[in-house]
This record gives structure tokens, sequence and C-alpha cells, in this order.
């Protein structure tokens, strides 16, 4: 169901969750995750999602978003993707794909993949919320959202 390029292995103590956006009786959205992350002092690591968009959803009309928080250790990261065929100001991501966030043991300086200098911030160890929402901005606004899932952080 999930085409990769890549071989992700998920730690030995780690689950994989699979969820859905339905809408009307359809399924709009499939994500695989692990619900463990394992981060040690020093490094960073990606931490990918997974993800199938049905072809009817594009950008600009419609956008998915993965969001990634904890209230209580103030932190917050998300992700878009943007679907579509690349022509244009259509969505240039794929409608099978993978996105991936970062978190690091400590702060790091890295390059982005728009050759940027950026920082991301050390990731206190403790739970975290992930959801994914698909947004339609046409013909009206509408967000769907999936089931709260909760990923948990732990340091070595």
């Amino acid at each position: 169901m999930f085409a990769s390029t890549l071989l992700t292995i998920p730690p030995a103590s780690a689950a994989t969750i699979e969820d859905k956006i339905i809408y009307k009786k359809k399924v709009l959205l499939t994500y695989k995750v692990v619900d463990t992350i394992t981060l040690n002092a020093t490094d960073c690591k990606e931490y990918e999602i997974e993800y199938v968009i049905d072809k009817s959803i594009a950008y600009p009309a419609a956008y998915v978003t993965f969001g990634f928080s904890s209230k209580a250790n103030n932190v917050s990261q998300s992700e878009n993707v943007q679907p579509g065929d690349g022509k244009g100001s259509n969505g240039k991501d794929p409608w099978v794909g993978t996105k991936d966030l970062t978190f690091c043991g400590k702060a790091q300086q890295y390059t982005n993949e728009y050759g940027d200098k950026a920082e991301a911030a050390a990731t206190p160890a403790g739970k975290y919320k992930l959801i994914a929402r698909l947004t339609f901005l046409k013909p009206k606004l509408l967000t769907v959202s999936s089931k709260e899932h909760i990923i948990t952080i732990k340091k070595v």
C-alpha cells in the first residue's frame, strides 16, 4: 500500500500506527508512523510519515498538514503536503510519499531542503500528540482531522 525507496526499520520497542481520514464514505488519506522515537544526546533523527492521498485531492484546492505537539514541553512542529502534478501552481508533492520531522537530542544546526542554515532545537523526552488534517480551501473551507495519536520520545 505504501511506496517508499527508503527502508525504515522501527525501533524494537516501537509499534506502527496506521490511520485514515475518511470523508463522505471515501478514504482520502492514509498514513503510517511509529509510536516511539529514541534519541541520544548527540544526534538528530528524521521521523518519517508515510502517506497516500487520494488523487482527487490536489493543491491549491486542498492540502494535508501533519501536526506534532506537546503543550507540557512547549514544542510543536508541522509538515504540509501539497499534492499535485507539479505543473504551474499545482502542488509539488506526490500523492504517495513521505514527509519527515526532525528531532534532536540536543540543539543542532543543519541545512534545510532549500539550502538555508537552520537550527533544530533539542526535543525533550515525553508524550506528544500527532494529528493529520486535510484542509479543503475550495469550493468552501473545510478541515477533516484524523484521530489524535500519542507518540513517545525517549532519550538514552
